[in-house]
């Protein structure tokens, strides 16, 4: 989850609790990214970069197997 600038006690703070305390219900974890360092590219940017850490960060800890069944069980992509 990428958000830029966020303050304190408003309703966007509130949903990013209310996404955590979901998260940490149902068994996920919450990546929030709030940096944004590339500040000449547009903010869309910055959002998908923060969904591709989160899935290379998955990759690397084996996190997320349903990705590696997708694909690499795949009944014609079996290895």
């Amino acid at each position: 989850m990428f958000s830029n600038a966020v303050k304190p006690n408003s309703i966007y703070e509130n949903a990013i609790g209310a996404f955590y305390q979901y998260s940490k219900i149902h068994g996920y974890d919450l990546h929030h990214y709030s940096y944004r360092y590339d500040v000449e590219r547009q903010i869309f940017f910055m959002k998908l970069n923060s969904i591709i850490e989160t899935l290379i960060i998955g990759l690397k800890e084996k996190k997320y197997d349903w990705i590696l069944k997708k694909y690499l069980y795949h009944k014609d992509l079996i290895y």
